[in-house]
């Protein structure tokens, strides 16, 4: 079911599994595979037992933010879906406690709306973290109803946390015996841990052996879901109090798993499993199985009736499947057995029964690693799998890497050496057969600067320099000899004007006279009859 989707989180929403197992009338079924058996019971159409439930939620500070806003939605929800029958309180803590009511309130309407208007302004995240007083108060509570109470009603503790113990008794082992020995078997607690900050195995711990279960609800957009999802788990108790009880003619008894059971809720099943004493299971017809529990209108008896029995093949060298299931029950229950017992004796007899049987059966508990060792004589390949016990201090690393049988081959490609060069540059540029001209032009004097020293070759000039005036001559240029030059650099001022002005005047008729013999040549080239009759 897509409830939605982001961009990097990818789809959101949920996949829903729905079956129905088809159980005999009874609810009961026993398969039974070489020496062991595994008993499958869950009962159907019962009535819900009437629940006395307290919700103790944690508001300290780490609550903060999405948390205890997803906590406080779900409760709402919750509050919504409690049964006529049923009685209820919240209790609220951090370093303190505050209870709503002083004791457990019905599911009138009135209650239902104080309650949530309690939710909403209260749930409120702040201080530190006292688990051991909440739990311990909220036994109190809990406890008050169920002594004014005459009715038989099935009393759970949901129990709320995101962290550790911060304040308080903060040893764990206390907490754990301390909350045990207070409730006395008599109300089962389970945990919900937010998140990944805070001690599971403590909350593990408490629910364990006081007859409920942990989990944990994930931070993400739909822990409000996981959250509503677990209490449909818990919301209707149908049975408390059961017991399963076997032929001793039959079953081996002390090695039966649990065998009693506080609470049965609808929805669930009990499975009991064990060891018979006919080789095989052959020629086994009944176990002489019998569950004895109290229900909503008194005590109940269930009775596997003879040839309820399904008898499977032999599993031949593996375990087969109904003593698999068998010692991953029995272990887990003598762990939490572990857990409960104050005996130092007890605990270690425990304690060595549990290791053995993992490691019999290759299980992966607290007391045992997984390890894998390799024959370095075979090829690396040939993998081995072991069992082996944890104890302190760590063993030594068994594992030592085969030895490398690969080695890289010497490089037979070597470059070739360079068989090509360029050849030598055939064009050369040709020498330049043009060079510019000598300058025929020297820039020009600036006013009142001494003339030009006279050369070999004349001199071109200013008009203006040789006045020696700032301004332009309406002459371009004057041609004139060194010899010129000379008189005029050692002449007055005075005359050097007037010998200026008669050379340009001399040297003006010079180019006049010039230009009439060239006319004259010219005509007489282009007359086709030669010279005219006054030339000759």
């Amino acid at each position: 079911m897509q409830r939605g989707f982001d961009v990097q989180r990818g789809i959101h929403g949920e996949v829903v599994v729905l079956y129905s197992l088809q159980d005999e009338p009874q609810g009961s079924s026993v398969i039974v595979q070489d020496d062991y058996f595994a008993h499958f019971f869950a009962p159907p159409g019962l009535d819900p037992l009437p629940k006395n439930i307290l919700f103790v939620i944690d508001i300290s500070g780490s609550m903060s933010g999405a948390k205890i806003e997803q906590a406080k939605q779900a409760l709402l929800k919750i509050l919504d879906n409690l049964r006529d029958q049923d009685t209820f309180n919240i209790l609220l803590f951090n370093n303190g406690v505050e209870v709503w009511a002083e004791s457990p309130r019905s599911t009138l309407s009135v209650e239902i709306e104080k309650a949530k208007r309690f939710v909403k302004y209260e749930l409120v995240a702040n201080r530190t973290t006292n688990i051991h007083l909440a739990l311990t108060r909220g036994l109190e509570v809990l406890f008050k109803n169920s002594e004014q109470n005459s009715r038989k009603t099935a009393d759970i503790i949901v129990f709320l946390t995101d962290g550790e113990p911060t304040s308080g008794i903060v040893d764990t082992n206390q907490i754990v015996r301390d909350v045990t020995r207070k409730n006395g078997g008599r109300s089962s607690i389970f945990s919900l841990g937010f998140g990944f900050d805070l001690n599971f195995d403590l909350i593990t711990q408490v629910s364990d052996v006081n007859r409920g279960f942990a989990r944990r609800v994930y931070e993400d957009n739909d822990a409000e879901d996981q959250l509503t999802t677990f209490y449909e788990e818990i919301s209707t108790p149908t049975l408390r109090d059961v017991m399963a009880t076997y032929s001793s003619d039959v079953v081996d008894t002390p090695l039966l798993t649990d065998t009693t059971f506080p609470l049965f809720f609808q929805g669930r099943e009990i499975i009991v499993a064990g060891r018979t004493k006919m080789a095989g299971g052959t020629g086994l017809v009944s176990l002489g199985a019998a569950l004895h529990a109290t229900g909503a209108e008194g005590a109940v008896d269930f009775v596997v009736p003879a040839g309820k029995v399904e008898v499977l093949s032999q599993a031949g060298e593996e375990d087969g499947v109904t003593e698999k299931l068998w010692a991953y029950m029995k272990i887990k229950s003598l762990l939490k057995k572990m857990d409960m017992t104050s005996s130092v004796a007890e605990k270690t007899r425990t304690r060595e029964q549990a290791l053995r049987m993992a490691l019999t059966h290759g299980f992966v508990t607290p007391l045992t690693s997984f390890s894998l060792v390799v024959d370095i004589n075979q090829s690396h390949h040939a993998q081995d799998d072991r069992w082996s016990a944890w104890t302190p201090p760590r063993p030594q690393r068994t594992y030592s890497p085969p030895p490398r049988a690969y080695s890289p081959r010497p490089r037979a490609y070597s470059p070739r050496p360079r068989a090509y060069s360029p050849p030598p540059r055939a064009y050369s540029p040709p020498p330049r057969a043009y060079s510019p001209p000598p300058r025929a032009y020297s820039p020009l004097p600036r006013a009142n600067s001494p003339l030009p020293r006279a050369n070999k070759s004349p001199s071109r000039v200013f008009a203006s320099d040789v006045n020696n005036v700032g301004r332009e001559s309406s002459h371009s240029y004057r041609d004139f000899d060194p010899d010129f030059l000379e008189q005029l650099r050692a002449s007055s001022p005075q005359k050097r004007a007037g010998m200026a002005r008669a050379s340009s005047s001399s040297a003006s008729s010079s180019r006049r006279m010039s230009g009439f013999w060239l006319g004259i040549a010219i005509v007489i080239f282009l007359s086709p009859v030669g010279l005219p009759p006054f030339f000759v």
